[in-house]
């Protein structure tokens, strides 16, 4: 495997620069939220500030559960959105998919599992020292490596994506932005996770990556440095780590939001859904006969 690269800073940016990553950004909440339809409610919610609907947790029971139930497998979903946006709710339909399994799920406003942004959160938070110890992780298209910039990503993509637009490319930079502060080292382990120690990472990983999203290759390189070996095209190891490309399909492609269904052909829907549905009984099946396994 190759060394990594020399490190390197966040560079500031300009006022004009900013102002106009702040609109983007404001863009993208207002045409995301209008499309959160809630079709899979929580077993209950918890607000924590009764000034913000954003305080809160979703919790989603296994089916059948009574206060009597033994103690439960426990999985904190974090919900994806560059850092800056995003909302519990789009991930109702997948955490009541992991209740399916029997499996506790709280969604917070802030792992563990997570999508693009939270993935790298929940990678991050399990690195402090003071947080408690996690057992098992799963990260869907997580953005571990910021050293590289946005061109080396799209032109790391497999031959076939690269044809086509990505489109998490136009506002990736917008939303680095605001979550980077000027000046940090950008292969810090805890932004960056691709250079985090294996010892610090939870004992069970999961990491599923869309093969046409630009972030694809960095998930991927991230394990072959967890396993020291080169990655694969479809699964890594079968046991405490495990890596999944997902054939043809593109950065979130598990939720059905505007960028992925626009444009999308009935057969191509059909194909996305089948291997969502594959991944998640993947998933489920991996956490009840590894980490869970009783």
């Amino acid at each position: 495997m190759s060394s990594p690269p020399p490190s390197r800073k966040r560079p500031s940016v300009s006022f004009p620069t900013g102002f106009l990553n702040i609109l983007k950004s404001l863009t993208s909440l207002i045409n995301l939220n209008l499309f959160i339809e809630i079709k899979f409610p929580p077993t209950l919610t918890k607000t924590f500030d009764p000034s913000s609907s954003l305080c809160l947790a979703r919790i989603f029971f296994p089916p059948n559960t009574s206060k009597a139930t033994a103690p439960l497998p426990t999985i904190f979903s974090l919900h994806g959105g560059g850092f800056a946006i995003g909302h519990p709710k789009e991930d109702d339909e997948i955490n009541t998919r992991l209740a399916a399994n029997g499996i506790l799920v709280i969604a917070l406003s802030l792992g563990l599992t997570g999508f693009s942004a939270s993935g790298n959160l929940a990678l991050a938070v399990e690195q402090l020292e003071e947080a408690p110890k996690v057992k098992a992780t799963v990260v869907f298209y997580p953005p571990v490596d910021f050293m590289q910039s946005q061109e080396e990503r799209l032109a790391r993509r497999i031959p076939s994506a690269r044809a086509e637009k990505d489109f998490f490319a136009p506002v990736g930079n917008v939303f680095e932005w605001g979550y980077i502060q000027a000046g940090t080292p950008l292969d810090d382990h805890k932004l960056s996770s691709r250079y985090a120690k294996r010892s610090a990472l939870s004992e069970w990983l999961f990491v599923v990556a869309p093969s046409n999203d630009m972030l694809c290759n960095e998930a991927g390189q991230m394990v072959a440095n967890w396993l020291g070996e080169d990655w694969g095209e479809d699964w890594g190891e079968e046991g405490r780590i495990k890596w999944r490309r997902v054939k043809g399909q593109k950065h979130a492609f598990t939720h059905d939001i505007p960028p992925i269904t626009a444009l999308e052909t009935v057969e191509a829907r059909k194909e996305r859904k089948r291997l969502d549905a594959e991944v998640w009984e993947a998933v489920g099946t991996w956490l009840m006969d590894g980490p869970f396994k009783k």
